[in-house]
């Protein structure tokens, strides 16, 4: 809640870089749903492409400004509460999974802090530092994100993924929540009567416990929403899903129950997020976009940095695969009989499948984003891995059993904790993201110019326009454009062409432009001729750091 501050002079601080990082692409999308359509029909990044991102959460940011809630506290209340139930829903998965209540605290924290040999460089910091105990309590850089040397690149989740991607804190949760449903109507421990209950239901027998048809068309709506929630949950339930239904298959008819009763909730669920999911791809995921996604890539970051790909792997999870294994050894030589054995495979396999497929596959341009699905191969390997420590702690001899669990539970977790110490001090991270001046421009903006205005501004990351007035840029920053796929290079050519010889009424008619910005990134990015700009417009504000220019509607009265 203390993430976002505003000065009394109106300026903005960020205490992440995360959020100063992530969250402007997040404020462009709500503010031009809060200040130009709900509905967005184009992309608010590029002019004229279609809007591909899973838009929930920022609609909500969006509606809570359109009822008075003020603009930042629109964006960080929501994502407060999402992260309330992140952690509950994690929780609650893996107390489902594992039945009991120490190892979905233990796994829970495995997922939460994971990491890799980062804390070596830690304590090697303490050592060499001069103030050791400053130090100590106050970590001087980030020890799950270490490029240099080691190609540590499994950033904390709580860093890299709860923090800045709202879409995930959003998303992942009810995802969660969706296997858990799931995992009730596949893997329940009765036997009996799915088709006959749902035979009773349909004729309203009300001695029959809707226990199961409930929870199945409940978790079909949510993975059938998982598009416009988030898009990496609804690809990695796309894996999970079929892994698990045929497992469960396998499973049923291994306790010998008829066919019907094994395929009735596989149906139900799939026709029911089928008939929700397939319409909202179509709708708003199905765009063209022009850099390649899925590339085959075998490797991943030990192929992209030229490093050895088991000291890779050792670098960013130290011993955490081999810790689950051990977890999913014990746990099936604990199966009571082959269906539950067989049921254990089933629940754990799409994880590792992730696994393998991150290191196959580049599944955005940008090659950190595989770790967008390593988190969830990291879900199901966490959990085996909780599973593991609690069970040596637990061992038949006690001390040795509470040494080897303490010491396995510290290097799976010991930099994700350093890091997420380093997190809440709020004071390690504050960095200005809009200055006063850029709080007045807003302002104007706002009530000088129509929400359906076009401009043409610089792209550094969080310029006021886009990310603060919902009004159309031609185009924003290109990191973002590029990393979601946009085909941005003719817009990138004409900006550039605008920018450096602004007498083109050819161009202005072409964007229906409407403004102009000229800042330090116009100039000396895109080498903006601000002399012929102040020839031949109307200046429409000028400030410490801004000019605006307003285009004439006239364009005959353009210097030729």
């Amino acid at each position: 809640m203390n993430a976002i501050k505003i000065a009394p002079d109106t300026s903005v601080t960020v205490y992440h870089m995360s959020i100063w990082g992530d969250w402007a692409a997040h404020f462009t999308m709500g503010s031009a749903m809060a200040y130009r359509d709900l509905f967005l029909s184009s992309s608010p990044f590029l002019i004229g492409a279609p809007f591909s991102y899973p838009f929930v959460a920022n609609m909500i940011s969006a509606t809570l400004i359109r009822l008075g809630v003020p603009f930042f506290s629109a964006f960080i209340v929501p994502s407060f509460i999402a992260c309330i139930l992140f952690v509950v829903a994690l929780f609650a998965f893996y107390k489902t999974l594992f039945k009991k209540e120490s190892i979905a605290i233990i796994a829970s924290l495995i997922f939460l802090w994971n990491g890799g040999i980062g804390f070596v460089e830690y304590f090697s910091d303490i050592i060499g530092s001069e103030t050791p105990f400053e130090t100590m309590i106050t970590p001087p850089r980030e020890y799950t994100h270490l490029s240099k040397g080691y190609v540590i690149e499994w950033i904390s989740v709580i860093y890299s993924m709860v923090i800045p991607q709202r879409a995930f804190t959003h998303g992942f949760p009810i995802a969660l929540l969706s296997l858990i449903l799931v995992h009730r109507v596949y893997f329940s421990d009765r036997k009996a009567g799915w088709f006959t209950r749902l035979k009773k239901w349909i004729t309203r027998d009300k001695s029959i416990p809707k226990h199961l048809l409930t929870p199945a068309i409940v978790a079909g709506v949510l993975i059938g929403l998982m598009p416009i929630l988030h898009s990496h949950s609804f690809l990695a339930l796309g894996i999970v899903m079929p892994i698990w239904t045929i497992g469960s298959i396998i499973q049923k008819k291994q306790l010998g129950m008829s066919w019907k009763e094994t395929l009735t909730p596989a149906v139900i669920i799939g026709t029911v997020s089928g008939l929700i999911a397939l319409p909202i791809y179509l709708t708003f995921l199905n765009q063209n976009v022009s850099h390649n996604f899925f590339q085959w890539f075998p490797g991943w970051y030990s192929k992209a940095e030229d490093i050895s790909f088991i000291q890779f792997w050792l670098n960013n999870w130290t011993i955490t695969p081999l810790v689950a294994l051990l977890g999913l050894i014990i746990k099936l030589r604990d199966a009571k009989n082959s269906a539950e054995r067989t049921g254990t495979i089933t629940i754990f396999l799409p994880f590792f499948v992730m696994l393998l497929l991150v290191n196959l596959i580049l599944f955005q341009p940008f090659i950190w984003d595989n770790t967008k699905i390593l988190t969830w191969a990291s879900l199901g390997i966490s959990g085996l891995a909780g599973y593991a420590v609690v069970y040596l702690w637990n061992y038949k001899n006690k001390y040795v059993g509470m040494l080897v669990a303490s010491c396995i539970f510290f290097v799976l977790t010991a930099a994700g904790a350093i890091d997420a110490w380093r997190v809440i001090r709020f004071e390690l991270h504050g960095v200005g993201m809009y200055s006063a001046n850029d709080m007045m421009l807003v302002d104007w903006a706002k009530n000088n110019t129509s929400p359906d205005s076009v401009w043409l501004t610089g792209d550094h990351h969080n310029h006021w326009l886009y990310t603060l007035t919902g009004r159309q840029s031609l185009l924003t920053f290109r990191g973002w454009l590029w990393t979601h796929g946009y085909d941005y290079e003719e817009v990138e050519r004409d900006a550039g062409s605008l920018y450096k010889n602004p007498n083109q009424p050819d161009l202005w008619e072409k964007y229906s432009l409407d403004y102009i910005t000229v800042s330090n990134n116009s100039r000396h990015v895109w080498l903006a001729d601000e002399a012929m700009m102040r020839e031949i417009f109307e200046i429409a504000i000028e400030s410490t750091d801004y000019v605006v220019f307003k285009i004439p509607q006239n364009q005959e009265n353009l210097t030729q």
